[in-house]
């Protein structure tokens, strides 16, 4: 780990704190996953489902691929499924071209232009705010203990950290 980027850590942590929520939603019901709050996207389903498209919206849009999207509600096991897939073809997508080539996406019928790594911060940061929010729905529903979601439960749980002997 002592060698590894910030983006690979950011990368690698993203994909095991969202598998950790999705995981631990499988203990719910659909009634719990569609119970309103006045956070997030209104649910803890649309929530996690909000973290999934996020990521594959500008992922696709990183990548340079043109993109309809059409939402659907979906089973916790197809939301677990698709985020394996979203995350290994974002993670492809993040290494295929160098960080610093520009990235000049259409946006309410204006063009811009953000360096890729700046794109990809904000990716990845954003889908750590609505995991925050996911695991302030999952604790007004009972769920305990919370699924773990910090870089320090990851680099525990993973080995990616250790103790100095």
């Amino acid at each position: 780990m002592v060698n590894e980027s910030s983006l690979e850590i950011l990368l690698k942590h993203d994909h095991w704190a969202t598998a950790q929520l999705l995981g631990a939603a499988k203990s719910l019901s659909d009634s719990q996953l569609d119970q309103l709050f006045e956070m997030g996207m209104g649910s803890l389903r649309a929530t996690l489902y909000h973290i999934v498209q996020t990521q594959w919206l500008w992922g696709e849009s990183l990548s340079g691929r043109e993109h309809d999207f059409e939402q659907k509600k979906m089973g916790i096991d197809e939301l677990i499924a698709w985020h394996e897939s979203v995350a290994a073809e974002f993670d492809r997508t993040v290494h295929a071209t160098p960080l610093e080539t520009p990235f000049n996406p259409p946006w309410k019928g204006k063009r811009y232009a953000f360096p890729r790594a700046g794109v990809i911060t904000h990716i990845l940061t954003h889908g750590m705010h609505h995991r925050a929010q996911a695991l302030n729905m999952m604790r007004h529903l009972g769920v305990d203990p919370l699924p773990p979601s910090s870089v320090l439960q990851w680099m525990f749980m993973t080995g990616a950290g250790g103790e100095v002997k």
